[in-house]
């Protein structure tokens, strides 16, 4: 049961990443929509995470689309790496027609 072997120090865990929707941040948590983490074999959820050790960036707030990596620590829970915003979508608009030109 605790055979030091077992436990995966967390320099060295598998890293898990994905592009969750921010669902609520506190001080203790940051709950993220997520889909499927295929490294884990997780279907898509709903969860909180405790803030990373360096806390959370101050410009991650609730609706944000963000990046986020983890690992699952010695007990089984995740424990976040970093999370950050992702940029804006680049949305193009298509062209106008040309003065003169018939649609």
């Amino acid at each position: 049961l605790n055979d030091p072997a077992a436990v995966t120090p967390a320099s060295t865990a598998p890293r898990h990443r994905g592009e969750p929707k921010v669902g609520a941040v506190t001080r203790d948590a940051v709950t993220l929509t997520h889909g499927p983490i295929a490294s884990l074999k997780w279907g898509a959820m709903t969860m909180d995470f405790k803030p990373p050790q360096a806390g959370l960036p101050r410009n991650v707030l609730a609706g944000d689309t963000v990046t986020f990596e983890f690992f699952m620590d010695a007990e089984g829970l995740p424990r976040l790496t970093g999370i950050s915003p992702m940029p804006p979508a680049i949305t193009t608009q298509p062209a106008a027609p040309a003065a003169g030109s018939k649609p």
